[in-house]
C-alpha cells in the first residue's frame, strides 16, 4: 500500500492527475508492491471526454470542413473507429452530428492508464510503452546510464520531474517514439522431391522353358523435382506514434529526443528445389532352358527443381508527431536534442538453392546373367537458385518534434 501521508511533489503529482481522471480511491492508493506500478483501463460513453485524457492541444486544429455524420454513416466500424482516432490526435475535424454518430455506434471509448509515482530506468531496466490508447502518469523519474522511454502508440505521457541518476551520461535518447517494425515474410517451401522410378520387372520363365512376357525390363525413370516456393513479402513498418510529453520539472541538462517509424521487414527466404527422384534398378535377366532374358538397364534419374525467389523487402514507416512540453528549475536552459529519422527499409529475401539430381537406376544384380544391363544416367541438378528478393523500395518520412517550454 502506498502512504496516503506522504507529501513529495512527485506523489502529489502523480495523485492529483489521477483524481482528474476520476479514478477512485482505492486503485490511487494501490501500487503493484513488485513494479511499484498499476495498470488501470479507463472507459468513457463520451468522445469529447476522451480526447480530453489525451491532452492534445485543441488550439492546434486542422484546417478544412469539419465531418459530418452523412459521412460517417457510409463507412464501415473498422474505418469509423480509425477516423476517431484521427480525431483523438488532432488530424480531422468532426462537427457535432459526427461526434454524436461516433458515441451511438460505438457507445464507449477505451483507454489504458499506466501509472507510477516514482520510477527510475536504466539500460536493463527501460519503460516500454505499448498497448493500444495509453495515458502515462508518473511522479518522479530518476534516468540511469542508459536508461531510455519507448513509446510505439499514441500517447499522452505525464511526469512531475525528470533528473539524471548517478550514472546519467546522456548518450541514449532518453524518449524514442517509434512505429512498430513490419512483420518479417514467410519463407517459400521447399519443392518436393520427385518420385523414384520403380525397379525394372525381372525375366520370367513360362511353363515351357522359354521367356514370358517379353523378358526383362529397363528401370523406370525418376520424375523431376518440383520448383521451389517464392518467400512473402516483407511488411512495411509501421508509421510512429502521435504522442504528447509534459515534464513538470526537467532537470536534466541535456537530452535527447528521437523519432523514427517502424523498420521495413525481411522479405522472406525462396524455398531450395526439389530434388530429382532416383532412377529405378534394371530388371535381372533369366535363363529359361535355352533361352536367356538380357538385364536390362536401370532408369535415368530426375532433374532437380530450381530454387524459389526470394520476397521483397519492406518499406520504412513515416516518423510521428511528438509534442514535448517542459518546465525547468535548471538555471540555464537544457539543451533538448530532436533526433528525427528516416527508418530502415527491409532486406529481400535469399533465393533458394537449385535442387540435386537424382541418381542413376542401377544396374541389375550380378546373380543374374550379366550381359545386357547397366545403370542408367544421372539426372541434372535444377538450372539455377533463386533470385534474391529486393529490398524496400522507400524508407520511412520524417516525422515532427515539437518542443515548448510551459508558462
Amino acid at each position: 500500500m502506498i502512504d496516503a501521508g506522504r507529501q513529495d511533489s512527485g506523489y502529489l503529482y502523480w495523485r492529483s492527475e489521477l483524481k482528474r481522471l476520476k479514478i477512485h480511491d482505492n486503485l490511487i492508493n494501490y501500487v503493484n508492491p513488485v513494479n511499484h506500478r498499476t495498470n488501470i483501463p479507463l472507459i468513457s460513453t463520451s468522445l469529447l471526454e476522451y480526447c480530453d485524457w489525451f491532452d492534445v492541444l485543441r488550439n492546434k486544429a486542422p484546417k478544412g470542413k469539419s465531418i459530418s455524420a452523412k459521412f460517417l454513416k457510409e463507412k464501415n466500424d473498422l474505418q469509423s473507429r480509425s477516423l476517431t482516432e484521427q480525431y483523438v490526435n488532432k488530424e480531422i475535424n468532426l462537427d457535432q452530428s459526427a461526434i454524436d454518430h461516433l458515441q451511438q455506434r460505438f457507445h464507449c471509448f477505451r483507454a489504458d492508464l499506466q501509472t507510477a509515482p516514482d520510477i527510475t530506468i536504466s539500460a536493463d531496466s527501460p519503460l516500454k510503452i505499448s498497448s493500444t490508447h495509453t495515458i502515462a502518469i508518473y511522479g518522479n523519474i530518476t534516468v540511469e546510464k542508459g536508461g531510455y522511454i519507448e513509446i510505439s502508440v499514441p500517447t499522452t505521457f505525464k511526469c512531475m520531474v525528470l533528473k539524471p541518476g548517478s550514472t546519467y551520461d546522456g548518450v541514449t535518447p532518453i524518449f524514442q517514439a517509434t512505429g512498430k517494425a513490419g512483420v518479417k515474410g514467410t519463407n517459400g517451401d521447399a519443392g518436393t522431391k520427385g518420385t523414384d522410378g520403380l525397379e525394372g520387372n525381372p525375366g520370367i520363365c513360362d511353363c515351357c522353358g522359354g521367356i514370358a512376357d517379353g523378358g526383362a525390363t529397363d528401370g523406370g525413370n525418376g520424375a523431376d523435382g518440383s520448383k521451389g516456393q517464392p518467400g512473402g513479402n516483407g511488411g512495411n513498418g509501421g508509421d510512429g506514434p502521435v504522442v504528447n510529453i509534459q515534464i513538470g520539472d526537467l532537470q536534466i541538462a541535456t537530452s535527447t529526443i528521437s523519432n523514427v517509424g517502424g523498420a521495413g521487414s525481411k522479405g522472406g527466404d525462396g524455398g531450395n528445389g526439389g530434388a530429382g527422384g532416383n532412377g529405378g534398378r534394371g530388371g535381372h535377366g533369366r535363363k529359361c532352358g535355352t533361352e536367356v532374358s538380357r538385364a536390362k538397364k536401370g532408369g535415368d534419374g530426375g532433374n532437380g527443381g530450381n530454387g524459389g525467389n526470394g520476397g521483397n523487402g519492406g518499406n520504412g514507416g513515416d516518423g510521428g508527431q511528438v509534442e514535448f512540453n517542459y518546465k525547468t528549475t535548471l538555471k540555464s536552459d537544457p539543451e533538448i536534442i530532436q533526433d528525427n529519422l528516416q527508418s530502415a527499409v527491409g532486406e529481400g529475401g535469399a533465393g533458394g538453392y537449385a535442387g540435386a539430381s537424382g541418381a542413376a537406376g542401377a544396374k541389375p544384380s550380378s546373380s543374374y546373367p550379366t550381359d545386357g544391363g547397366g545403370p542408367g544416367n544421372p539426372g541434372s541438378p535444377g538450372t539455377s537458385n533463386g533470385m534474391p528478393g529486393n529490398p524496400g523500395p522507400k524508407m520511412g518520412n520524417q516525422g515532427t518534434i515539437t518542443v515548448q517550454e510551459m508558462s
